[in-house]
């Protein structure tokens, strides 16, 4: 079996995401999990598809802080919920 893939969820909209995005890559990639971060591998409207790609191909999913409030997250969190991928992070649900 090869390494866990963890694509991480986020807002983008908010000040400051890229370095809520970096953090959680580094937190992941200590864990010895490879991190999915589509803030660092997209711009603009092309995030979307890049998470959506991403999430379709990982193992788990990151939720940050924040996650609940971008419609896109929200989007992409329910995907990795109808995938069945582990969830970890920001709170689901409520």
């Amino acid at each position: 079996m090869g390494l866990t893939t963890v694509c991480i969820i986020g807002s983008t909209g908010r000040d400051g995401y890229e370095a809520d995005f970096a953090l959680a890559e580094s937190e992941i990639r200590e864990t010895g999990c490879i991190p999915m971060n589509p803030a660092r591998s997209a711009h603009g409207d092309d995030v979307r598809d890049t998470a959506r790609e991403m999430v379709m191909a990982a193992d788990m999913a990151y939720l940050l802080d924040g996650w609940d409030e971008s419609e896109d997250a929200r989007s992409m969190a329910r995907i990795a919920m109808k995938l069945g991928l582990d969830i970890v992070g920001g709170r689901y649900g409520d």
